[in-house]
Protein backbone atom coordinates (compact mmCIF):
# COMPACT_ATOMS: atom_id res chain seq x y z
CA UNK A 1 0.00 0.00 0.00
CA UNK A 2 1.84 3.38 -0.55
CA UNK A 3 1.72 6.08 1.18
CA UNK A 4 -0.53 8.42 0.28
CA UNK A 5 -3.27 5.63 -0.08
CA UNK A 6 -2.46 4.75 3.81
CA UNK A 7 -3.03 8.08 5.04
CA UNK A 8 -6.13 8.86 3.21
CA UNK A 9 -7.59 5.46 4.87
CA UNK A 10 -6.84 6.21 8.86
CA UNK A 11 -10.22 8.30 9.51
CA UNK A 12 -10.26 7.69 12.91
CA UNK A 13 -6.80 7.58 14.08
CA UNK A 14 -4.82 10.71 14.74
CA UNK A 15 -5.54 13.41 12.08
CA UNK A 16 -2.53 14.97 9.70
CA UNK A 17 -2.91 18.99 8.74
CA UNK A 18 -2.48 19.22 5.04
CA UNK A 19 -1.19 22.60 4.09
CA UNK A 20 -1.56 22.87 -0.07
CA UNK A 21 1.81 25.00 -0.20
CA UNK A 22 1.98 26.06 -3.65
CA UNK A 23 -1.89 25.55 -5.54
CA UNK A 24 -1.70 23.37 -8.79
CA UNK A 25 -3.86 25.77 -10.42
CA UNK A 26 -1.76 28.93 -10.09
CA UNK A 27 1.69 26.54 -10.33
CA UNK A 28 1.75 24.28 -13.40
CA UNK A 29 1.74 26.64 -16.08
CA UNK A 30 4.41 28.88 -14.75
CA UNK A 31 6.83 26.68 -12.93
CA UNK A 32 7.35 24.02 -15.84
CA UNK A 33 10.94 22.47 -16.30
CA UNK A 34 11.18 23.99 -19.44
CA UNK A 35 10.05 27.42 -18.57
CA UNK A 36 12.48 27.40 -15.62
CA UNK A 37 15.33 26.00 -17.58
CA UNK A 38 16.30 23.04 -16.51
CA UNK A 39 17.55 22.48 -19.15
CA UNK A 40 19.66 19.01 -18.20
CA UNK A 41 16.32 17.32 -17.98
CA UNK A 42 14.72 15.31 -20.93
CA UNK A 43 11.64 15.40 -19.50
CA UNK A 44 8.76 18.54 -20.83
CA UNK A 45 6.64 20.12 -18.44
CA UNK A 46 7.45 18.77 -15.04
CA UNK A 47 5.65 19.34 -12.19
CA UNK A 48 7.54 20.26 -9.25
CA UNK A 49 4.49 21.95 -6.92
CA UNK A 50 3.75 20.01 -3.75
CA UNK A 51 1.95 19.41 -0.86
CA UNK A 52 2.72 19.17 2.94
CA UNK A 53 1.46 16.85 5.32
CA UNK A 54 2.44 17.86 9.06
CA UNK A 55 2.87 14.68 11.01
CA UNK A 56 1.25 14.43 14.44
CA UNK A 57 2.95 14.14 17.34
CA UNK A 58 5.57 16.62 16.64
CA UNK A 59 7.33 19.24 18.54
CA UNK A 60 6.32 22.76 17.70
CA UNK A 61 9.05 24.35 19.37
CA UNK A 62 11.70 22.94 16.79
CA UNK A 63 9.93 22.41 13.96
CA UNK A 64 12.08 20.63 10.95
CA UNK A 65 11.80 19.07 7.47
CA UNK A 66 11.26 15.64 9.10
CA UNK A 67 8.02 16.58 10.91
CA UNK A 68 6.62 16.97 7.67
CA UNK A 69 5.78 14.50 4.71
CA UNK A 70 6.36 16.02 1.19
CA UNK A 71 3.87 14.78 -1.85
CA UNK A 72 3.70 15.18 -5.16
CA UNK A 73 7.21 16.33 -5.86
CA UNK A 74 8.84 14.37 -8.80
CA UNK A 75 12.09 12.36 -7.79
CA UNK A 76 14.03 14.75 -10.00
CA UNK A 77 13.59 18.12 -7.57
CA UNK A 78 14.35 18.31 -3.83
CA UNK A 79 13.52 20.49 -0.72
CA UNK A 80 16.47 22.57 0.20
CA UNK A 81 16.89 25.32 3.46
CA UNK A 82 13.69 24.04 5.06
CA UNK A 83 12.87 26.26 7.87
CA UNK A 84 9.05 26.42 10.00
CA UNK A 85 8.47 28.43 13.09
CA UNK A 86 5.39 28.08 15.03
CA UNK A 87 4.10 30.93 16.78
CA UNK A 88 1.94 30.05 19.77
CA UNK A 89 0.02 33.40 19.99
CA UNK A 90 -1.25 33.67 16.73
CA UNK A 91 -1.57 29.93 16.30
CA UNK A 92 0.12 29.95 13.03
CA UNK A 93 3.15 27.95 11.37
CA UNK A 94 5.27 30.58 9.14
CA UNK A 95 6.90 27.85 6.75
CA UNK A 96 9.99 28.77 3.92
CA UNK A 97 11.69 26.38 1.72
CA UNK A 98 13.38 26.90 -1.73
CA UNK A 99 12.67 23.69 -4.52
CA UNK A 100 16.12 22.45 -6.49
CA UNK A 101 16.92 20.81 -9.57
CA UNK A 102 18.23 17.84 -8.88
CA UNK A 103 20.32 17.76 -11.88
CA UNK A 104 21.01 21.69 -12.65
CA UNK A 105 21.01 22.36 -9.13
CA UNK A 106 19.63 25.27 -9.85
CA UNK A 107 17.12 27.38 -6.85
CA UNK A 108 13.82 27.05 -9.35
CA UNK A 109 11.46 28.70 -6.45
CA UNK A 110 11.57 30.00 -3.18
CA UNK A 111 8.16 29.37 -1.17
CA UNK A 112 7.24 31.46 1.77
CA UNK A 113 4.06 30.64 3.50
CA UNK A 114 2.19 31.56 6.67
CA UNK A 115 -0.88 28.94 7.71
CA UNK A 116 -3.26 29.10 10.25
CA UNK A 117 -2.34 25.95 12.64
CA UNK A 118 -5.36 23.99 13.93
CA UNK A 119 -3.76 21.89 16.19
CA UNK A 120 -4.35 18.01 14.65
CA UNK A 121 -4.34 16.10 17.95
CA UNK A 122 -7.32 17.97 19.68
CA UNK A 123 -10.09 15.46 19.55
CA UNK A 124 -13.63 15.57 20.81
CA UNK A 125 -14.12 12.07 23.01
CA UNK A 126 -17.57 10.74 22.71
CA UNK A 127 -18.54 9.43 26.34
CA UNK A 128 -20.65 6.67 28.22
CA UNK A 129 -22.26 8.86 30.38
CA UNK A 130 -24.51 6.06 32.20
CA UNK A 131 -20.88 4.51 33.21
CA UNK A 132 -20.37 5.67 36.98
CA UNK A 133 -16.69 4.13 36.75
CA UNK A 134 -15.30 7.39 38.46
CA UNK A 135 -18.46 9.02 39.73
CA UNK A 136 -16.58 8.86 43.06
CA UNK A 137 -13.44 11.30 41.80
CA UNK A 138 -15.75 14.16 40.81
CA UNK A 139 -14.44 17.73 42.07
CA UNK A 140 -11.01 16.38 43.08
CA UNK A 141 -7.68 17.71 41.85
CA UNK A 142 -3.76 16.81 42.86
CA UNK A 143 -2.57 14.40 45.17
CA UNK A 144 -6.44 13.74 46.29
CA UNK A 145 -7.49 12.62 42.90
CA UNK A 146 -4.33 10.35 42.72
CA UNK A 147 -5.52 8.91 46.17
CA UNK A 148 -8.83 8.29 45.05
CA UNK A 149 -8.50 6.62 41.99
CA UNK A 150 -5.73 4.42 43.22
CA UNK A 151 -8.50 3.24 45.70
CA UNK A 152 -10.24 2.58 42.72
CA UNK A 153 -8.22 1.15 40.76
CA UNK A 154 -7.26 -1.41 43.31
CA UNK A 155 -10.39 -2.64 43.38
CA UNK A 156 -10.53 -3.50 40.56
CA UNK A 157 -7.44 -5.42 39.87
CA UNK A 158 -9.16 -8.69 40.82
CA UNK A 159 -10.30 -9.30 37.31
CA UNK A 160 -6.51 -9.11 35.94
CA UNK A 161 -6.26 -12.78 34.21
CA UNK A 162 -3.38 -15.16 34.11
CA UNK A 163 -0.30 -15.07 31.82
CA UNK A 164 -1.80 -17.34 29.72
CA UNK A 165 -4.80 -15.34 28.86
CA UNK A 166 -2.83 -11.76 27.52
CA UNK A 167 -1.90 -13.56 24.45
CA UNK A 168 -6.06 -13.96 24.22
CA UNK A 169 -6.30 -10.91 25.01
CA UNK A 170 -4.50 -9.11 22.66
CA UNK A 171 -7.01 -10.44 19.52
CA UNK A 172 -9.16 -7.95 20.58
CA UNK A 173 -7.34 -5.40 22.25
CA UNK A 174 -4.32 -4.90 19.72
CA UNK A 175 -5.68 -5.44 15.89
CA UNK A 176 -4.77 -3.66 13.52
CA UNK A 177 -8.17 -2.12 12.07
CA UNK A 178 -6.31 0.90 11.78
CA UNK A 179 -3.80 1.58 9.33
CA UNK A 180 -3.37 -2.03 7.01
CA UNK A 181 -6.68 -2.68 8.14
CA UNK A 182 -5.99 -6.22 7.91
CA UNK A 183 -6.28 -7.37 11.35
CA UNK A 184 -2.55 -8.31 11.85
CA UNK A 185 -0.76 -7.32 15.59
CA UNK A 186 -0.80 -3.63 16.17
CA UNK A 187 2.81 -3.74 17.61
CA UNK A 188 4.25 -0.54 18.38
CA UNK A 189 7.70 -1.56 17.70
CA UNK A 190 6.90 -2.87 14.23
CA UNK A 191 3.94 -0.50 13.07
CA UNK A 192 4.88 2.14 10.60
CA UNK A 193 1.92 4.50 10.49
CA UNK A 194 3.09 6.59 7.85
CA UNK A 195 4.01 3.74 4.98
CA UNK A 196 4.07 -0.13 4.21
CA UNK A 197 5.33 -1.78 7.81
CA UNK A 198 8.75 -3.77 7.22
CA UNK A 199 6.61 -6.55 8.49
CA UNK A 200 3.88 -7.84 10.36
CA UNK A 201 2.91 -10.52 13.07
CA UNK A 202 -0.63 -12.60 12.54
CA UNK A 203 -2.00 -14.11 15.84
CA UNK A 204 -0.88 -16.97 16.73
CA UNK A 205 3.10 -15.97 15.53
CA UNK A 206 4.08 -15.39 19.60
CA UNK A 207 6.54 -17.00 21.83
CA UNK A 208 5.25 -19.43 23.96
CA UNK A 209 3.18 -22.39 24.15
CA UNK A 210 0.78 -22.64 21.66
CA UNK A 211 2.64 -20.33 19.24
CA UNK A 212 5.12 -20.56 16.51
CA UNK A 213 7.40 -18.33 14.77
CA UNK A 214 6.98 -16.15 11.90
CA UNK A 215 9.22 -16.97 10.17
CA UNK A 216 12.19 -19.49 11.40
CA UNK A 217 14.88 -17.87 8.86
CA UNK A 218 14.31 -14.86 10.83
CA UNK A 219 15.37 -16.22 14.64
CA UNK A 220 17.58 -13.63 16.67
CA UNK A 221 16.10 -11.13 14.44
CA UNK A 222 13.22 -8.75 13.39
CA UNK A 223 10.11 -10.51 12.11
CA UNK A 224 10.98 -13.75 13.95
CA UNK A 225 8.24 -13.63 16.53
CA UNK A 226 6.08 -11.11 18.98
CA UNK A 227 6.15 -12.17 22.48
CA UNK A 228 4.66 -10.33 25.82
CA UNK A 229 6.25 -7.05 26.74
CA UNK A 230 6.46 -5.43 29.91
CA UNK A 231 6.53 -1.63 29.20
CA UNK A 232 7.21 -1.29 33.30
CA UNK A 233 9.39 -4.31 33.16
CA UNK A 234 8.78 -7.26 35.39
CA UNK A 235 11.90 -6.56 37.09
CA UNK A 236 10.93 -3.15 38.72
CA UNK A 237 8.18 -4.86 40.69
CA UNK A 238 9.66 -8.34 41.76
CA UNK A 239 7.57 -10.35 39.31
CA UNK A 240 4.04 -9.90 41.30
CA UNK A 241 2.32 -12.53 39.40
CA UNK A 242 -1.35 -10.38 39.44
CA UNK A 243 0.73 -7.59 37.84
CA UNK A 244 3.09 -9.08 35.34
CA UNK A 245 -0.64 -10.10 33.81
CA UNK A 246 -1.83 -6.89 33.13
CA UNK A 247 -2.80 -6.23 29.45
CA UNK A 248 -2.87 -2.62 29.81
CA UNK A 249 0.57 -2.25 30.13
CA UNK A 250 2.26 -5.66 28.98
CA UNK A 251 1.65 -5.42 24.90
CA UNK A 252 2.45 -7.73 22.04
CA UNK A 253 5.37 -6.47 20.35
CA UNK A 254 9.09 -7.77 18.10
CA UNK A 255 10.45 -10.40 20.41
CA UNK A 256 13.73 -9.44 19.74
CA UNK A 257 13.18 -5.41 19.84
CA UNK A 258 11.67 -6.18 23.13
CA UNK A 259 14.82 -7.83 23.63
CA UNK A 260 17.28 -5.57 23.18
CA UNK A 261 15.09 -2.95 25.22
CA UNK A 262 15.82 -4.55 27.90
CA UNK A 263 14.88 -4.03 31.70
CA UNK A 264 15.55 0.01 30.39
CA UNK A 265 12.68 2.68 30.87
CA UNK A 266 11.18 4.28 27.97
CA UNK A 267 13.14 7.98 27.58
CA UNK A 268 14.40 10.15 24.67
CA UNK A 269 18.08 9.16 23.30
CA UNK A 270 20.35 10.67 21.49
CA UNK A 271 22.57 7.84 20.34
CA UNK A 272 21.83 4.26 19.80
CA UNK A 273 20.43 1.16 17.59
CA UNK A 274 17.60 1.87 15.27
CA UNK A 275 14.78 -1.33 14.89
CA UNK A 276 12.81 -1.26 11.03
CA UNK A 277 10.33 1.17 12.17
CA UNK A 278 12.00 3.78 14.01
CA UNK A 279 12.31 2.46 17.60
CA UNK A 280 15.50 3.22 19.33
CA UNK A 281 17.75 1.93 22.46
CA UNK A 282 21.02 2.37 23.81
CA UNK A 283 22.23 0.82 26.90
CA UNK A 284 20.34 2.62 29.16
CA UNK A 285 17.14 3.54 26.96
CA UNK A 286 14.44 2.68 25.06
CA UNK A 287 12.42 5.44 23.03
CA UNK A 288 9.19 4.72 20.51
CA UNK A 289 8.42 6.33 17.50
CA UNK A 290 6.38 9.72 18.27
CA UNK A 291 3.46 8.01 17.20
CA UNK A 292 3.36 6.26 20.02
CA UNK A 293 4.51 8.04 22.71
CA UNK A 294 1.81 9.15 23.98
CA UNK A 295 0.39 5.68 24.31
CA UNK A 296 3.48 4.45 25.94
CA UNK A 297 3.26 7.50 28.75
CA UNK A 298 -0.61 6.26 29.75
CA UNK A 299 0.87 3.11 30.50
CA UNK A 300 3.36 4.31 32.83
CA UNK A 301 0.90 6.35 34.36
CA UNK A 302 -1.77 3.34 34.47
CA UNK A 303 1.20 1.00 36.66
CA UNK A 304 1.56 3.87 38.92
CA UNK A 305 -2.10 4.81 39.81
CA UNK A 306 -3.08 1.35 39.76
CA UNK A 307 -0.44 -0.41 41.73
CA UNK A 308 1.64 2.64 43.63
CA UNK A 309 5.14 0.98 43.56
CA UNK A 310 4.15 -2.10 45.22
CA UNK A 311 7.08 -4.02 45.25
CA UNK A 312 9.01 -2.19 43.83
CA UNK A 313 12.52 -2.41 43.31
CA UNK A 314 15.63 -0.85 42.93
CA UNK A 315 15.51 -0.91 39.41
CA UNK A 316 12.00 0.87 39.31
CA UNK A 317 13.00 3.48 41.81
CA UNK A 318 15.24 4.90 38.59
CA UNK A 319 11.59 6.03 37.22
CA UNK A 320 9.17 5.67 40.06
CA UNK A 321 9.39 7.16 43.80
CA UNK A 322 7.43 6.26 47.58
CA UNK A 323 5.92 10.06 47.69
CA UNK A 324 3.99 11.72 45.55
CA UNK A 325 4.37 12.96 42.49
CA UNK A 326 5.46 9.11 42.14
CA UNK A 327 7.91 9.61 39.69
CA UNK A 328 11.34 11.02 39.31
CA UNK A 329 11.20 14.65 38.12
CA UNK A 330 12.72 14.38 34.75
CA UNK A 331 10.67 11.53 33.68
CA UNK A 332 7.32 12.72 34.54
CA UNK A 333 8.40 15.86 32.77
CA UNK A 334 9.18 13.65 29.60
CA UNK A 335 5.72 11.50 29.77
CA UNK A 336 3.19 14.68 30.00
CA UNK A 337 5.23 16.08 27.13
CA UNK A 338 4.85 12.51 25.39
CA UNK A 339 1.20 12.53 26.69
CA UNK A 340 0.35 16.30 25.20
CA UNK A 341 2.19 15.73 22.04
CA UNK A 342 0.41 12.51 21.64
CA UNK A 343 -3.28 12.82 22.16
CA UNK A 344 -5.80 10.00 22.91
CA UNK A 345 -6.72 8.31 19.55
CA UNK A 346 -9.45 6.00 18.58
CA UNK A 347 -6.92 3.01 19.20
CA UNK A 348 -6.42 3.43 23.06
CA UNK A 349 -9.81 4.01 23.38
CA UNK A 350 -10.91 1.09 21.99
CA UNK A 351 -7.88 -1.21 23.68
CA UNK A 352 -9.35 0.11 26.72
CA UNK A 353 -12.38 -0.79 26.61
CA UNK A 354 -11.16 -4.22 25.45
CA UNK A 355 -9.30 -5.17 27.87
CA UNK A 356 -11.60 -3.60 30.21
CA UNK A 357 -14.20 -6.40 28.65
CA UNK A 358 -11.43 -8.76 29.51
CA UNK A 359 -10.01 -7.72 32.63
CA UNK A 360 -12.92 -7.46 34.81
CA UNK A 361 -13.87 -4.12 34.02
CA UNK A 362 -10.39 -2.06 35.04
CA UNK A 363 -9.60 0.80 32.78
CA UNK A 364 -6.67 3.29 32.25
CA UNK A 365 -8.40 6.64 33.33
CA UNK A 366 -5.77 8.43 31.50
CA UNK A 367 -7.37 7.06 28.26
CA UNK A 368 -10.65 8.05 29.17
CA UNK A 369 -9.40 11.52 30.42
CA UNK A 370 -6.55 13.12 28.84
CA UNK A 371 -6.28 16.16 31.20
CA UNK A 372 -5.68 13.49 34.17
CA UNK A 373 -1.50 14.15 34.52
CA UNK A 374 -2.88 18.41 34.23
CA UNK A 375 -5.36 17.55 37.33
CA UNK A 376 -3.24 15.56 39.78
CA UNK A 377 0.43 16.72 38.74
CA UNK A 378 -0.07 20.59 37.42
CA UNK A 379 -0.16 23.61 39.48
CA UNK A 380 -4.04 24.68 38.58
CA UNK A 381 -7.00 25.09 40.44
CA UNK A 382 -9.64 22.66 37.73
CA UNK A 383 -10.58 19.60 39.59
CA UNK A 384 -12.00 16.71 37.68
CA UNK A 385 -15.62 16.00 36.45
CA UNK A 386 -17.00 12.85 35.63
CA UNK A 387 -18.18 12.28 32.32
CA UNK A 388 -18.58 8.82 32.63
CA UNK A 389 -15.94 6.28 30.20
CA UNK A 390 -14.61 6.67 26.76
CA UNK A 391 -16.52 5.30 23.84
CA UNK A 392 -14.87 6.85 20.96
CA UNK A 393 -13.71 10.11 19.13
CA UNK A 394 -15.54 12.08 16.70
Amino acid sequence: MNRKKKFMQKRYTKNLWNMFILPTISILPTFALQSCGDNNSNIDNEKYYTSIKLKNNVNLASLTKDDFIFENLDAKYEIVDFSAKYDDTNKKITIEFKIRGQISQKILKTVVEIIPYANPNKQNIIYDATNNYYASAQGLRGMLLFEELYKLQKSKTSGVGSYTDLYKTYETAFVDKYFEKNNTVLDVYSENPYGQDPYEFKFGEYDGKGGHARDNRLKGKEGWMYNREHMIPQSWFNDDQRIRCDAHFVWPTDKMVNQWRSNNPHYEITNGKTSQNGTKWNSSYCEPIDYFKGDIARAYFYFQLTYNNKGLSNNGSYVFKNVFPFFQENFLKTYQKWANNDSVDIIEIDRNNAIAKAQGGIRNPFIDYPNLPSLIWGNGTETFQNLGVAKTIK
